[in-house]
């Protein structure tokens, strides 16, 4: 791996915005709600320069948007089904 293959383990909300490609203004205000909120989001490590843990990140997204998809097809299935 090159170091142009590297990916930090540890970002800051700026680099999580980018990569997330979440248009800014709603990002910010969503990491906000998301610090305040106990919903499992990755919180910043002090040990690690107040970043957050991107593998975490990622998995917090991946598991998100599978409950969203499956909360789509149960509706989808009972509209279907009345």
């Amino acid at each position: 791996m090159s170091e142009a293959d590297f990916e930090p383990q540890y970002v800051t909300d700026a680099e999580l915005i980018r990569r997330s490609g979440i248009p800014v203004h709603k990002a910010r205000r969503l990491l906000r709600e998301f610090d305040r909120l106990p919903c499992g989001f990755p919180p910043k490590d002090p040990l690690c320069g107040n970043r957050r843990h991107w593998p975490s990140v990622k998995e917090f997204f991946a598991k998100r948007n599978a409950i969203m998809v499956a909360s789509t097809q149960r509706r989808t299935t009972n509209d279907k089904a009345a």
